[in-house]
């Protein structure tokens, strides 16, 4: 079943699920439970959970839970297969805890492999001096920031394209989104999470003409200094170990912490490359 046909009483039973198998920082920010997430149930009861979203032709699985592992094992061979009839090439699935062998055999039984790792960084906020300008996003800039925003992610797997629907939702969800500018220009955008007494970096985005000139590491520092001028003294931000160009930004001068939160599996329809 979908999230949405359920009852107020068993939409609730999810969200509880949800919580006591996963770490608060585990479950998907970006990935709305209203839209996207199946449900198994046996004799009107939630017995498992698991998130699924399209981007281009890759399918993303996350934001799993179970009360029971047969459950959960039916619930994922199901979404597997329906994403195969939908013609996907490739699909991911997030396993949080990382070492949970219960659910990793799942999917290793059909057929998927390791490909990354995805990390917590604790940044600190002292840094460079800020160069460029942060502008806040209001209902009169908002078209322009989710242009450019979905514009500069359009090409990734692991950022989906955000309406103004979504944008409102994060925003209540106590995101904060900025556009980034240096002098006149637009260069990027930036979103970032405040979750009580912590800051969640969410997103760095630079536009696709402006890259390879330095700006990421601009707005980052910008983003630090924003920080330092409130006293506060950390971030947190979440990277996948494939993503080399974000890792790049984060020198080891710049964190004071870094945690293994959750393996990436992967499953595609490509055939293998012939080796000659």
């Amino acid at each position: 079943m979908y999230y949405g046909q359920l009852s107020h009483v068993q939409r609730r039973h999810v969200h509880q699920l949800l919580h006591s198998h996963q770490q608060p920082y585990d479950v998907s920010f970006f990935q709305p439970l209203e839209e996207c997430q199946w449900i198994y149930l046996e004799s009107g009861q939630i017995q498992a959970t698991l998130g699924y979203h399209v981007v281009h032709d890759v399918v993303r699985l996350t934001n799993g839970a179970f009360h029971d592992i047969q459950a959960f094992r039916r619930l994922a061979i199901s979404l597997h297969t329906h994403a195969l009839r939908q013609g996907c090439r490739q699909i991911h699935v997030q396993v949080s805890p990382p070492h949970d062998l219960s659910v990793t055999s799942i999917w290793k039984e059909l057929g998927y492999s390791l490909y990354a790792e995805q990390f917590r960084l604790i940044g600190l906020s002292d840094g460079q001096p800020a160069t460029l300008r942060l502008k806040a996003v209001h209902e009169r800039n908002q078209d322009t920031y989710l242009a450019l925003r979905n514009d500069a992610l359009k090409e990734s797997t692991h950022f989906f394209p955000h309406s103004v629907a979504d944008l409102e939702k994060l925003i209540r969800r106590k995101a904060v989104p900025y556009l980034v500018y240096d002098k006149q220009l637009i260069v990027g955008t930036l979103l970032f999470q405040k979750l009580g007494p912590n800051i969640r970096l969410l997103e760095i985005t630079c536009l696709p003409g402006l890259r390879r000139q330095g700006y990421g590491s601009r707005i980052l520092h910008t983003f630090q200094e924003k920080l330092r001028r409130s006293n506060i003294q950390t971030f947190e931000v979440f990277f996948l170990s494939t993503q080399q160009d974000v890792l790049r930004l984060y020198r080891p001068t710049m964190f004071c912490d870094i945690q293994l939160t959750s393996y990436w599996h992967t499953f595609s329809t490509d055939p293998p490359p012939l080796i000659v």
